[in-house]
């Protein structure tokens, strides 16, 4: 096996992310022109972007078009061109709830359905709810009041997993506002999407919640039930692993980073969530390179990390990590990502071990 300095050497970096793109291209112009309604005339907007569903939307609708519900909200319903009975439910609803409101788009993906959900919204504050799980009006306003007593821009609540049946099949979890990495389980102050929309035509558009919502605005976590969140097979989470397109979890961070600093996101925010996307996850969604384009990633991820100032120093896997990718040690690195796959319960321990037995 070649080193990494050979490689370097052999290889400019254009080239190793021209290897890199051979198997999934990096996506361009995923930010949309942002248009953004004056009109606040409501309370809470839910938008929810919805997809060959038929088998849980209804229970989702169910759960949030109550009548009397004592404040005023409407609920925008993005059918993202369903093949299945999806959008007939939707038409069904829509005729007997004035304030459930049906959008179609033509496959355009989730973060699509979202922005053309914000751009159609009227709420003070906005909630983004998956067509597969189940999430209280009640639930929503006690967030949106918390928020409003406490004076923050956001509010987040706990949530408990159920299977496709609806059973529980987890304990509580727990989302803090100041670690939140998805855009479900939380009210937002409408002000946020004023400049703010989810890169489209890729995934981990939720990306943007944590490098430039968190940052940038103040938000608090409330000790409460909310959100009940349906694991599915087909979910992306589950779907990643040898797929091309968890590659994008690369290359999206490149660009967070690009429009964090141009949002003026403090340089040691930035550095410090950049360096938790350098590790065992990072191996997990590659699983399609191999390993020479796999050292090339490496590399790639180890020049992000020098454009930073140091980091760590509290004496964790981390702060060992972060010295593999300034060092462009690729060995030490996976063992890293193996340790910390291990010791935080993350997706790519398997993949480190496979890669360290073949080095």
């Amino acid at each position: 096996m070649r080193s990494l300095a050979d490689l370097s050497e052999s290889n400019t970096p254009d080239r190793m992310r021209a290897s890199i793109s051979l198997m999934r291209k990096p996506p361009k112009g995923v930010f949309p022109p942002i248009f953004f309604n004056k009109d606040r005339s409501v309370d809470l907007s839910v938008i929810i972007p919805v997809y060959n569903v038929e088998n849980y939307l209804a229970e989702c609708l169910n759960a949030l078009l109550i009548p009397d519900a004592g404040f005023s909200y409407e609920v925008i319903a993005v059918d993202d061109g369903s093949t299945d009975s999806s959008g007939d439910i939707l038409n069904s609803y829509a005729r007997s709830y004035g304030n459930l409101r049906v959008l179609r788009l033509r496959n355009a993906g989730v973060a699509a359905a979202r922005n053309r959900g914000i751009e159609l919204s009227k709420g003070k504050w906005i909630a983004f709810v998956d067509p597969d799980d189940i999430v209280s009006l009640d639930g929503l306003k006690r967030m949106m009041d918390a928020a409003v007593a406490a004076r923050v821009d956001y509010a987040v609540a706990s949530y408990r997993t159920i299977d496709e049946s609806g059973l529980t099949t987890g304990t509580v979890r727990e989302l803090v506002y100041s670690n939140l990495s998805v855009a479900w389980g939380a009210v937002y102050r409408s002000e946020i999407w004023e400049t703010l929309r989810f890169p489209e035509g890729c995934w981990y558009e939720d990306t943007i919640i944590r490098y430039l919502v968190w940052p940038r605005f103040k938000g608090l976590s409330i000790p409460e039930v909310v959100y009940r969140y349906r694991q599915r097979a087909e979910s992306i989470v589950s779907s990643t692993e040898g797929d091309p397109r968890g590659l994008d979890y690369f290359w999206i961070t490149e660009i967070v980073i690009e429009e964090g600093a141009s949002k003026e996101v403090p340089i040691d925010r930035l550095a410090r969530l950049t360096l938790r996307r350098m590790g065992p996850t990072m191996l997990f969604c590659s699983e399609v390179l191999d390993r020479t384009q796999m050292r090339f990633l490496f590399l790639q991820c180890s020049e992000i990390i020098k454009g930073f100032p140091q980091i760590c120093t509290d004496g964790t896997y981390w702060q060992e990590l972060e010295a593999a990718l300034r060092l462009r040690d690729y060995k030490r690195w996976l063992w890293c990502c193996l340790a910390i796959a291990l010791d935080e319960d993350l997706n790519g321990a398997k993949r480190a071990w496979v890669l360290l037995l073949s080095n």
